[in-house]
């Protein structure tokens, strides 16, 4: 939830008629709370410090920060094509849409908006062929706006690799 809040308020601060430059930190970990005696709250932990640590050493403004832990625990937003800041800070920008991976329809989709529903169409133009070749994926994926030249960078899987988990082992396990 928060990469996705983060995204929306760089979105919405980028979009503004003066921009407004903002750094996002994102981090895992507690998150604590303290009631005041005046009926505020004071939120303190881990979890916020790392955040502000990470947004006070962003070196650029307008994009998503987050630690290699963080990152290893996202489950939705995993596929993102993060880039490499630091050994141990990944970035993202806030304009990149995640592919929503759902089991019952056995397929992905671009989401432009994650509470919708894709139609049966769209659903069946973006199941991933049983016999696509990697060089095939890798175009099958740019249609969707996926950039596959950052594949292979970093910790991210080579397009082969990728194609090899995902048609390989589908089609062995079918």
């Amino acid at each position: 939830a928060a990469l996705r809040i983060g995204q929306l308020l760089c979105r919405w601060c980028a979009e503004q008629a003066s921009r407004i430059e903002i750094m996002v930190g994102i981090n895992s970990g507690g998150l604590d709370v303290l009631d005041l005696p005046t009926g505020e709250k004071l939120y303190y932990g881990n979890s916020l410090n790392g955040a502000m640590d990470l947004a006070a050493e962003a070196p650029q403004s307008m994009k998503l920060y987050m630690r290699r832990f963080t990152k290893s625990n996202l489950q939705v937003f995993q596929q993102l094509p993060f880039t490499m800041s630091s050994p141990d800070t990944y970035s993202l920008d806030p304009f990149v849409e995640a592919l929503q991976i759902s089991e019952a329809f056995g397929g992905m989709w671009p989401s432009s908006s994650p509470s919708r529903m894709p139609t049966k169409a769209e659903r069946k133009l973006c199941k991933v062929p049983d016999s696509i070749t990697p060089f095939e994926l890798g175009n099958w994926l740019g249609r969707f706006g996926v950039d596959t030249s950052q594949f292979g960078k970093g910790e991210v899987k080579s397009l082969r690799q990728f194609h090899r988990d995902v048609v390989e082992e589908k089609n062995r396990s079918a």
